[in-house]
């Protein structure tokens, strides 16, 4: 049966991904010409081709690793609760966090595929669905750390996730602000906002703080590599609906 070892580097990998992603299309962007070179938020890099059809194959990809450490913590905890006996309700935290974590990717797919210039309220549904359920799957982890902490985790890392969930929700906050504000404007869909402009401030702020959130998830799941460094995966095993009916016979 196939073993699969060193887990721990798949936060760290995905971490990497989304960081060359994120600095790739901003790049491009800029060098087209496409956006101007003072931060211009994440959506605003990935408004035009061919950066938006970069952006949307690499984060599709990076989607994918991150329901896979969503999944890979979700069972770690659950053996742990089997282990400690820890009470009930942990196990239906961990659950949610579960639910949460995937409802995220999912969101950041959308975020990613439909770009602001072109279908902005799904584009907004997206940045609800990945940043918004993203800063409340670190909620309900860090509170499941906090819960469980004591015997199997490290004090430090529920420091460390206490704190990036923290400037998470600052963020998210301080977006939803002025993105709001933001959207008013025409010059918003060019992605061309100047320091001259009237909306100048709230796009600089609103930048800031979606890369916030992007950094913060892509982060908070860095973290998971102090957890990872224990765990090994079996390849599953594959029993055909003959072989199981002799096995119930036995």
């Amino acid at each position: 049966m196939l073993k699969i070892t060193r887990i721990y580097l798949l936060p760290i990998i995905n971490f990497v991904w989304f960081t060359a992603t994120f600095c790739s299309t901003y790049a491009t962007a800029v060098c087209l010409l496409h956006v101007r070179p003072l931060f211009p938020s994440i959506s605003n890099n990935s408004m035009f081709p061919p950066e938006s059809s970069l952006f949307s194959q690499l984060v599709n990809i990076g989607c994918i690793m991150m329901a896979s450490i969503v999944y890979v913590r979700y069972r770690n905890v659950e053996e742990l609760v089997k282990i400690y006996g820890f009470d009930w309700y942990i196990g239906d935290i961990n659950w949610i966090c579960l639910w949460t974590g995937l409802v995220s990717t999912v969101g950041i797919s959308v975020f990613s595929n439909f770009q602001q210039s072109a279908i902005i309220y799904i584009h907004c549904i997206g940045i609800g669905l990945g940043f918004g359920v993203g800063t409340l799957y670190q909620i309900i982890h860090t509170i499941l750390c906090l819960h469980i902490g004591y015997k199997t985790g490290s004090a430090v890392m529920n420091v460390i996730r206490t704190l990036i969930m923290s400037v998470s929700c600052i963020s998210i906050i301080v977006f939803l602000v002025f993105y709001t504000i933001l959207l008013r404007s025409s010059a918003n869909k060019t992605g061309k906002i100047t320091p001259d402009d009237a909306m100048f401030v709230p796009f600089l702020l609103s930048s800031l703080a979606q890369w916030k959130m992007a950094f913060c998830l892509i982060g908070y799941l860095l973290t998971y590599t102090y957890e990872f460094r224990k765990i090994t995966i079996y390849e599953p095993k594959i029993i055909f609906k003959g072989q199981l009916s002799n096995i119930s016979q036995l």
